[in-house]
């Protein structure tokens, strides 16, 4: 009997000289998307076992090489002429390690006739009578597939940033059922948000993503956490901004002035001649950078304003200064 030649770099999609590392990425990213349990379209079954087989056969070193050296003279979908002493075998597909195994009847069969054509003499006889075949490979049957990283975000206020703080996460994600179905679910659960946390940081928490199938492991949730805008400070990463309003008589004499920051006031001294625009550093009075870090910094903005009404006693004032002053701002 005759089969057809299966060329099993091009079902992979890659090319002769790959590396084992590069077959078994590929493999992976195959065999999740045709897995029967995550995709239910017509032909996708077919396509898993076809890729589950190509791999089998170019995930290990000794039937690689038989492979090779037989693909050498044959293209894709040629007439292939079977070998002699290869009849009356079967091949046992199945995932391991699985609380749920699949066999071959599941699969509707096993491997290609052109597998068995090939490998057929590897087995060791059952009690059938039939040589048996299991895969050498762990992701030679169907594997299990660990579930996929998910990602979401969270909004906090600054002062929570500040602080840390711990919140209840709820999302939507869809779930594979025990039938098979995709359904959607809805996960909860409460998170810590440790001081420090900067705005656009991920936090990584394990086994929060989506479901794994046959056995497999979950993925990963990551959690991207971003700071609400605050009419206090500007962020910028550890350092907070904020503008200080100051009196023209404060900025041309200096004087104690309150300061907000994230903790409460404090006063600070301005020097005489404080100009508008000028900043100032205060160490260590912005955000957390996490225990035993110290903080970062807060940079207060000067910004002189004048009062938009004047009672007539204080514009007799600005009158006589404007008078007596020789100071004339340079254009």
């Amino acid at each position: 009997m005759s089969v057809k030649f299966k060329d099993y770099y091009k079902t992979l999609g890659i090319e002769r000289n790959a590396a084992p590392a590069e077959i078994k990425k590929v493999y992976r990213k195959q065999a999740r998307k045709y897995h029967p349990d995550l995709n239910k379209d017509s032909g996708a079954e077919e396509k898993f076992k076809e890729v589950s087989e190509a791999y089998e056969v170019l995930s290990d070193a000794k039937k690689k090489k038989q492979y090779d050296e037989l693909g050498a003279n044959w293209k894709n979908g040629q007439e292939f002429q079977k070998p002699q002493g290869s009849e009356n075998y079967s091949y046992q597909y199945h995932g391991p390690g699985s609380s749920r195994s699949y066999t071959q009847n599941d699969m509707g069969g096993g491997f290609s006739d052109f597998f068995e054509n090939i490998f057929g003499n590897a087995g060791k006889t059952g009690s059938s009578g039939y040589k048996t075949y299991t895969s050498s490979q762990t992701m030679g049957g169907i594997p299990p597939i660990q579930g996929q990283n998910q990602e979401a975000s969270i909004e906090i206020s600054l002062d929570e940033a500040f602080h840390g703080t711990r919140q209840t996460l709820s999302y939507q994600t869809t779930e594979v059922s025990a039938e098979g179905k995709l359904k959607q679910a809805t996960k909860q659960f409460d998170v810590r948000i440790p001081e420090g946390i900067t705005n656009g940081s991920k936090i990584r928490l394990k086994s929060k993503g989506g479901q794994g199938h046959n056995g497999g492991s979950p993925g990963d949730l990551f959690l991207r956490v971003h700071i609400r805008k605050d009419n206090r400070f500007k962020v910028d990463k550890f350092n907070l901004e904020t503008d200080v309003k100051i009196t023209p008589w404060d900025a041309a004499l200096g004087a104690t002035i309150p300061i907000p920051t994230i903790t409460g006031k404090i006063s600070i001294k301005l020097k005489p001649g404080t100009q508008s625009g000028q900043k100032m550093r205060l160490k260590d009075k912005g955000l957390s950078k996490g225990k035993d870090k110290g903080n970062g910094d807060l940079i207060a903005v000067i910004s002189i304003v004048v009062p938009e009404k004047l009672s007539d006693q204080e514009k007799k004032l600005f009158e006589e200064l404007s008078k007596v002053s020789s100071f004339k701002p340079a254009c």
